[in-house]
Parts: structure tokens; C-alpha cells; sequence
């Protein structure tokens, strides 16, 4: 297993899930999902929060940088960072936000970022989420050795016992240490095309096929759950949230994983959930079983 570490601000409140606030594993640091909740107590539903887009932003960053600060860490060292907004006209004030928040951070040194618009967030009033990647001084390359060319060794491998990906993307990627898996859905060890593939009609059935074929992606790594540290889940319906919570609890009971959650709509139409993950392997070696440039 990678060594990994649990980043638990003691500025911000309990995760309202069986998640942590943050992972520090490989000199790399993944903070969950955050918003304007994230420091304050108690039931999800029952935290105050502030209808104005502006103040919800202001105080999601004032967020990271606590959980930044946990993990000995500022926006210097922040490598990535991705944004959920409800409505896309916050967009150029979350953008004057954001400038204002990373202040003398040189360019160069500001985190890439990618911005999506959904549907909700898991409380209808909630505007923005942002989860953010981050990188250790002096805590090890995670992406491993250099190439040839002076770029990252990167291998592609299609997983064993799923199928291929509905597109022109590989199953997962690893890059020295760092493993990062497609998202994955209940069908993603069925064979043939996307539209044709059979979906249990309940949510937890989905759930449960989906962790399970994660689960197939990290043995086909030499990996599993204790070796991950990021995932990001996509639900169609925010009233599965609480179903999804309960059996992460069962897969993670011992381990949680940091986790950005948020509802969408699918590619298919009876897709009720689609996860995406992040691990870390504990050394540089390749999977052993792994198919080089398949995907």
C-alpha cells in the first residue's frame, strides 16, 4: 500500500459523507469537494447558507486555503483545480473571485483549471464547488521517471475483465506512480456498443456494479481500495446521495478517500451514477497483466 496521510483541517467541519477533507499520498495532496459549507457543523441540510453567489465563492476559497494549510501547503502549491457552478453567468465573477483569492501568486505558478456547469450541487441552494489537486515540496516525483523525450513515462492499458470504453479513451492511464481510472458505470464490463449494454433499473444495483468493476480496474492495476485516493461520482439524482453514502461506508469503512460528488445527466438515459478514480501505486513498477496502448 502507498503511504498515504488523512488531511483533516481542524477549521472545517465533518465531511457530510464517508469521505475525508483531503489525502496526502506520493507528495501528492487531492481536497475534496469544498464549498461554503465545508467549515461549518452538523446535518448537511441544516448548515446556513448565504443565497449570493459572490459570498458562497468567497467562502469556498477561504475553505481550500484551510485545507491548504492543514496539509502545510498554500495556493503556490496547488497544481489543478476543478469548478462546478449551477449557473453559467457566475462564471466571469467566479473568475475575478478566484484572481482575488490567489493574489501574489504568480501566473505560472496558479493551478490549471477545468469548469463545468450542472444541474445542481447535493443542496439546491449551493452555487459553487471546487475540489483541488496539489503537489508537496520535496515530496517525490508521483509521475516517476523521465522518458527519452524528458516527458513522464505514461502507460495505457485497457483493464481486465471490462469492456472498452464507449469512446476513444483508454480504461485508465498510469503515469510512474499515478493511476487514474476512466469513469465507470454498470456497464463497463459489458461488451458491445454503449447503447445496447443492459442496466440494472435500481440505483443500488448500478452503485454496487459500478464499485465492483473499480474494483476489477484496480486488481487489474496490482491495485485496490486501499491504494486509492480520489474519486469523483456523478449522480442523476441528488435523492441517491444518501444510498451512495451508505455503501461507500461498507467499501470504506476502514480507509475513506477524498470525493467530489455532484449531480448530472448521463450519456445514457437510464444511467443513474458513473464514477471516476484517482490511486496511487505503491511503486514504480508496471502491472503485471496490463496491455500497453490498448484503450
Amino acid at each position: 500500500m502507498a503511504e498515504r496521510r488523512v488531511v483533516a483541517p481542524a477549521g472545517l467541519g465533518e465531511p457530510i459523507g464517508p469521505f475525508v477533507r483531503g489525502i496526502a499520498a506520493g507528495g501528492l495532496v487531492a481536497i475534496s469537494g469544498t464549498s461554503a459549507l465545508s467549515h461549518l457543523s452538523g446535518p448537511a441540510n441544516e448548515r446556513k447558507l448565504v443565497p449570493d453567489f459572490e459570498a458562497q465563492a468567497r467562502q469556498t476559497f477561504a475553505n481550500l486555503e484551510t485545507a491548504l494549510e492543514a496539509a502545510g501547503l498554500g495556493w503556490r502549491h496547488a497544481v489543478q483545480m476543478t469548478v462546478i457552478l449551477t449557473r453559467r453567468e457566475d462564471r466571469a465573477a467566479f473568475e475575478a473571485i478566484r484572481a482575488e483569492a490567489l493574489g501574489d501568486t504568480p501566473v505560472a505558478g496558479t493551478p490549471l483549471a477545468s469548469t463545468v456547469a450542472v444541474a445542481r450541487l447535493l443542496r439546491a441552494e449551493m452555487l459553487i464547488e471546487v475540489d483541488l489537486w496539489a503537489v508537496q515540496p520535496g515530496g517525490g516525483a508521483v509521475v516517476g521517471r523521465a522518458g527519452t523525450g524528458g516527458g513522464a513515462v505514461i502507460e495505457k492499458w485497457r483493464v481486465t475483465g471490462l469492456a472498452g470504453g464507449a469512446g476513444p479513451f483508454a480504461g485508465g492511464v498510469r503515469a510512474g506512480r499515478l493511476v487514474v481510472f476512466s469513469a465507470t458505470g454498470a456497464d463497463s464490463h459489458l461488451a458491445g456498443p454503449a447503447e445496447s449494454r443492459e442496466l440494472p433499473p435500481s440505483f443500488e444495483a448500478q452503485a454496487r456494479q459500478s464499485f465492483a468493476n473499480l474494483e476489477a480496474a484496480l486488481a487489474a492495476a496490482g491495485l485496490g481500495w486501499r491504494d486509492a485516493i480520489k474519486m469523483t461520482v456523478v449522480l442523476k439524482s441528488r435523492e441517491n446521495y444518501a444510498q451512495l453514502n451508505s455503501i461507500r461506508a461498507e467499501l470504506f469503512a476502514d480507509e475513506p478517500i477524498a470525493s467530489t460528488t455532484f449531480i448530472a445527466e448521463l450519456p445514457r438515459a437510464e444511467a443513474l451514477i458513473e464514477v471516476d478514480l484517482w490511486a496511487l501505486a505503491p511503486d514504480d513498477g508496471a502491472p503485471d497483466d496490463a496491455a500497453p496502448g490498448a484503450g
